[in-house]
């Protein structure tokens, strides 16, 4: 067995559930894989510092000092989806077929230990090397990225050098160059009513029809934007995909929440979309019923950047490693487009086919990130030469 595939198999061993998605019999957090990973940079010589964002959750960062600052920045994350409805042991990190199989093996692992094993090359490297030392590069591997981007909004929330030619965000792309995706904004709307007695309905006001009332005016919305959205101009959606009411079968229900996600298209300002969404719900409740309004999460598009020397260089390396490159967008969101919100160029690349992530039965082919650790290890190399 490579290196790689050894240590793709004990990071997917060790359950890191996002607790957004955890099941009641699983442990949620990322603790004891950042412990993991921790102990690992240690012993190949790498200090690492742990960033507290929630109790028991923290980013991991590792810089490897040079002249100025990192020439590039590795980002990867550490969470992953629940495993509700997966086949089999989900935590297995099996080896056949010439994959690695189990929750998280593609998302976002995969990305994790190539990502590790070229920095620790490329920490080896330098220390070998006679000429005068290079740019630095850096590694963050944050938590909280499949639920609420808490944990990339931590790492950019304190002074962090900023690197010269940009980040690369380890995420499922089949090894193309993804330098465009969508952004996502979730809202909670909460319809009010008056609790009364099931035998004297009457009497209350239920919650549970208001909210329907909501949920049709964003299927309406949703089928308004589909209209206005042109091919090529990415997606544009607005789903409700929660709804929560009622106390119990006898009681008229006072209070019920339709939580919304609405994705971006490249170009598209969370702050509007928001806006559209409480004015969806003002119209519909209007005169009607009274509505709470809660903002969940306003995460942004990757829209490409101009000019775009990180993603002509991974280009260039993809295909000396891979004998193909391939540039294009996705409809998904990651921690690029924050990272992007700062100035810096952003793009996504990564093994494993996002067809796989979150699916029954994930897995990813050994070989891709296997080549994924080579391309990784070349750009920090090719970047301090930029």
């Amino acid at each position: 067995m490579s290196e790689v595939s050894t240590l793709l198999q004990d990071l997917v061993r060790i359950p890191s559930v996002n607790p957004a998605s955890a099941l009641p019999s699983e442990p949620g957090g990322e603790g004891r894989l950042a412990d993991f990973i921790e102990d690992w940079l240690r012993a190949a010589d790498l200090s690492v510092q742990r960033q507290p964002v929630q109790p028991g959750r923290d980013n991991l960062i590792v810089q490897i000092s040079g002249q100025g600052p990192p020439a590039l920045l590795l980002e990867a994350h550490l969470d992953t989806v629940g495993t509700a409805d997966m086949s089999g042991e989900p935590f297995s990190g099996e080896l056949r077929e010439g994959r690695v199989w189990g929750r998280g093996a593609c998302d976002d692992k995969a990305s994790v230990a190539a990502m590790l094993l070229a920095v620790r090359r490329t920490a080896h490297e330098r220390k070998q090397a006679s000429r005068r030392s290079p740019p630095g590069m850096a590694l963050a591997l944050v938590v909280d990225e499949e639920y609420g981007f808490t944990g990339i909004e931590r790492l950019l929330a304190e002074a962090f050098p900023a690197p010269v030619l940009g980040a690369v965000v380890g995420e499922p792309t089949s090894l193309d160059v993804i330098d465009r995706h969508g952004g996502a904004v979730r809202m909670r709307f909460t319809a009010l009513g008056r609790a009364a007695h099931s035998a004297y309905p009457e009497q209350g006001e239920n919650a549970i029809h208001h909210a329907m009332s909501l949920v049709q005016a964003f299927e309406r919305h949703h089928q308004q934007l589909q209209a206005a959205t042109a091919p090529g101009e990415g997606v544009r959606t607005c789903t409700v995909n929660l709804i929560e009411g009622g106390e119990a079968i006898n009681i008229v229900p006072a209070r019920c929440s339709v939580s919304v996600d609405r994705r971006l298209a490249p170009g598209e300002r969370p702050e509007a979309a928001r806006a559209e969404l409480e004015a969806v719900a003002s119209e519909a409740s209007a005169g009607q019923f009274r509505c709470e309004t809660q903002a969940l999460l306003l995460d942004p598009p990757l829209t490409p950047h101009s000019p775009a020397p990180l993603a002509e260089l991974c280009l260039q390396v993809a295909a000396e490693v891979t004998g193909y490159s391939g540039r294009r967008g996705v409809n998904y969101s990651t921690d690029a487009s924050n990272l992007a919100e700062t100035g810096m160029e952003a793009v996504v690349l990564g093994p494993g086919d996002i067809a796989q992530a979150h699916s029954a039965e994930e897995w990813v082919a050994v070989e891709q990130v296997e080549q994924a650790a080579e391309l990784y290890f070349r750009l920090a190399r090719a970047a301090a030469e930029v």
